[in-house]
C-alpha cells in the first residue's frame, strides 16, 4: 500500500496537468488607439467598420511563437453572443472542425471568412488574416484546426433555413492542424507530461515492489546434518566357534542375491 503522502503528491501533480486554464502567446496587446477604436464595433452588423480594422493591425503583428500574452482556452460562446462587451478583444485558443471559408472584398481581399464548429457542435465565425501565403498550408472542409484570435462581437447572419442567427465572431491568425505541430503551446505542454507520467508510473511500480519485499517473510533454510549409521553386530555367543558361526551367517544373509540370466 502507498503511503498517504505519495498520494496525495500524485492526485496534486494530476490536477496541476489536467486543468489548464490557459497558455503563453506572443501576441502584443491592444494599444490604446485600438482599443477605442474596438469600442466602436456595432453588434449584429457586418465587419465594415473600425473596430475590424483595429483588430487585424494587432493580429497581423502575431509570429505564431511562444510568448507572454494570456490566452485562454475554453471560450464561452453563449454568453459571448448575449454580452459581447465582456469579452471584446480577448485572446483565446480557438479549436474545432473547419466548414466553410469566404474571401473578403477590397480592401480586406488578405482575409478570409471562416465557420468553425467546436467540439460540442457549436459555430463560431473567424476572420482569418494572412490567408493563403502566410499560412503554406492547405485547409479544406472536415480538418480539425487550431488558432489564436481575439474575440470581435456577435454577428448575426439568415442562415440557410431563412432563420436569423447570431454567431460568436472572431479576428484570428496562423491556423495549424491539429496536431503536435513545432510551435504549438499544448503539443509542447504534452511533449513534457507524457514522460512525467511514464516515470512517476515507474515510481508507483518500484516503490510498490519494495514494499513487498520488505513484508515478505524470510525463509531460513534448516542447517545440513549428515546421519552416522552404525551398523552394530548382535552380541555373539562366548563360544568361539559358535560366535564364528553366527558371523559368517551374517555375512551370507548381508551378501548380494546373484543375478540370473534370462536365458537360463
Amino acid at each position: 500500500m502507498m503511503s498517504n503522502r505519495v498520494i496525495t503528491g500524485l492526485l496534486v501533480w494530476w490536477m496541476l496537468i489536467s486543468r489548464p486554464v490557459g497558455v503563453r502567446g506572443d501576441i502584443p496587446p491592444l494599444s490604446e488607439g485600438q482599443i477605442a477604436r474596438l469600442a466602436t464595433a456595432q453588434d449584429g452588423r457586418d465587419h465594415q467598420e473600425e473596430a475590424f480594422s483595429a483588430l487585424l493591425e494587432n493580429m497581423k503583428l502575431y509570429s505564431g511563437e511562444v510568448g507572454d500574452s494570456l490566452i485562454r482556452l475554453k471560450p464561452d460562446l453563449d454568453s459571448m453572443i448575449k454580452r459581447p462587451t465582456d469579452y471584446r478583444g480577448d485572446l483565446y485558443l480557438l479549436s474545432g472542425v473547419f466548414q466553410q471559408q469566404t474571401r473578403l472584398s477590397v480592401p480586406y481581399e488578405s482575409v478570409s471568412e471562416w465557420f468553425l464548429r467546436n467540439d460540442a457542435g457549436v459555430p463560431m465565425l473567424i476572420y482569418v488574416t494572412g490567408l493563403p501565403l502566410e499560412s503554406g498550408v492547405d485547409f479544406v472542409v472536415g480538418d480539425r484546426v487550431q488558432m489564436v484570435a481575439r474575440f470581435y462581437k456577435r454577428v448575426d447572419f439568415i442562415a440557410r433555413d431563412g432563420i436569423q442567427r447570431s454567431y460568436a465572431a472572431f479576428v484570428g491568425a496562423k491556423p495549424k492542424k491539429l496536431g503536435l505541430i513545432a510551435g504549438d503551446p499544448l503539443s509542447g505542454m504534452w511533449i513534457v507530461v507524457i514522460p512525467v507520467f511514464f516515470l512517476a508510473l515507474v515510481f508507483i511500480i518500484l516503490f510498490a515492489y519494495v514494499r513487498h519485499l520488505k513484508k515478505r517473510p524470510h525463509r531460513h533454510s534448516a542447517p545440513l546434518t549428515t546421519k552416522t549409521v552404525v551398523d552394530e553386530a548382535g552380541t555373539l555367543s562366548d563360544d568361539p566357534a559358535h560366535a564364528l558361526s553366527e558371523l559368517r551367517q551374517q555375512a551370507d544373509d548381508q551378501a548380494p542375491l546373484p543375478s540370473h540370466d534370462a536365458s537360463e
